[in-house]
């Protein structure tokens, strides 16, 4: 096991060839001499969490009118795919 130290810009190179370039970490880590365990938790740090992005997703979206849904006008389950879409920003 190594005690060698990077700074955060090579972290952040190190981690954006994998989420931005799409090179694989077995890839990254033999070409850098990098554990593949350090590029995980890397790649992890830059990357949002996702139950934060759920979280910041949930209840974005447009939905009839509850009037709509209440009347029966809109019959629960009977959409079409696409339909109902997240609103711009969410």
């Amino acid at each position: 096991m190594s005690n060698q130290r990077y700074t955060p810009e090579f972290k952040d190179e190190a981690a954006r060839q994998i989420v931005d370039r799409g090179y694989s970490v077995a890839d990254v880590s033999e070409r850098l001499g990098v554990s593949a365990h350090s590029l995980y938790k890397w790649v992890k740090a830059i990357k949002p969490d996702k139950t934060e992005e759920q979280a910041a997703n949930q209840g974005n979206f447009d939905l009839p009118p509850y009037k709509e849904l209440a009347s029966g006008t809109v019959a629960a389950g009977a959409y079409e795919p696409g339909q109902y879409r997240a609103l711009p920003g969410h």
